[in-house]
């Protein structure tokens, strides 16, 4: 199995077994690239690392998704809106963490501290928010249920959609049989 294939090119279709395969590859190496916002990478390169990680990861999710859909012959287009809006994502989560990294360190230079706190970047978001006067205190449960749908929300529609995807039926036997001879 030529996995560089698999994972980077967008044409040809993957059935069920090698796409959980793959999926799997990509969300664990997604896991892995969070490291990428530790302190001790950040207070060298800042967010560029895990920037740059994202490209090959988002382009490998759409190749898989869209050779899995095939397979099942169904539409591609709903991989292509949901890498799009996984990329807008992914850029303002990784403007925001910079901000808020150097706002943390008060100059351009990022020196350990929570560097990897996407959390705390949420809260600080929340606090500033309510300190001037943008948000009411008394309205807190709407802002604290965006925050965790901003927070949690691309990764859970994205994990939805692969288990959905994951779980058609591949087309690819029935074509092969129903062509006349």
């Amino acid at each position: 199995m030529d996995w560089l294939n698999i994972l980077f090119k967008r044409d040809g279709t993957l059935a069920q077994a090698p796409f959980w395969y793959a999926v799997l590859g990509v969300y664990v190496a997604g896991l892995a690239s969070q490291t990428l916002l530790s302190g001790a990478v950040a207070s060298k390169a800042s967010t560029i690392p895990f920037a740059l990680s994202q490209i090959p990861l988002l382009w490998a999710w759409n190749a898989i998704h869209t050779k899995r859909l095939r397979d099942a012959g169904l539409a591609q287009w709903p991989v292509t809106v949901l890498t799009i809006l996984f990329a807008i994502f992914m850029m303002v989560l990784i403007v925001g963490m910079t901000v808020f990294l150097l706002l943390q360190n008060g100059r351009t230079g990022v020196e350990g501290g929570v560097a990897g706190s996407t959390f705390a970047f949420y809260i600080l978001i929340a606090v500033g928010s309510i300190l001037f006067g943008i948000i009411d205190p008394s309205g807190m449960t709407p802002i604290v249920l965006g925050l965790l749908f901003v927070m949690f929300g691309p990764s859970l529609m994205a994990i939805a959609f692969t288990i959905w995807v994951g779980t058609r039926r591949s087309l690819v036997p029935q074509i092969a049989t129903s062509v006349p001879q």
